[in-house]
C-alpha cells in the first residue's frame, strides 16, 4: 500500500470469524444450517495451512438473506471459488482439492 495512504488512515485487522458468521443468522434465514459453518471453518483452515492468513476467505461472503444451497452454491461458483482458483492458479494439483463439494458436502 502506498505510505501516503497508510499515514492518513488507520490500518487494522478484520480476519475471517465464524462468530460474526454465526451472529447474522442469529435473525436470519440459513436453510444450509451447521454446515455453512463448518465449511467456512475448514476452508479458512485449509487456505491457512496451505498458503497464509492473508489469503482466507471473509465472512461477509456468505452473509446472504435468505441462505439456501442454491444461495451458497452461486457465491462459491461465482465468487468464492474464482478467487481461490486464482491463488493456486500456478499451482493446480495443490487447488485441486478446494470444491464445493469438499467443504458443503450435502446428502445426494
Amino acid at each position: 500500500m502506498d505510505i501516503a495512504l497508510r499515514r492518513r488512515f488507520d490500518i487494522f485487522d478484520c480476519p475471517p470469524d465464524v462468530d460474526a458468521l454465526q451472529k447474522y443468522y442469529e435473525s436470519r434465514v440459513n436453510e444450509v444450517g451447521d454446515l455453512l459453518f463448518e465449511g467456512f471453518a475448514a476452508l479458512n483452515h485449509d487456505l491457512l495451512m496451505e498458503l497464509d492468513r492473508h489469503h482466507l476467505i471473509g465472512h461477509t461472503f456468505f452473509m446472504k438473506d435468505p441462505m439456501t444451497l442454491g444461495a451458497l452454491r452461486r457465491i462459491w461458483d461465482f465468487q468464492v471459488g474464482p478467487i481461490i482458483e486464482e491463488y493456486f492458479l500456478d499451482q493446480p494439483d495443490i487447488g485441486a482439492p478446494f470444491t464445493f463439494e469438499r467443504f458443503f458436502p450435502v446428502a445426494p
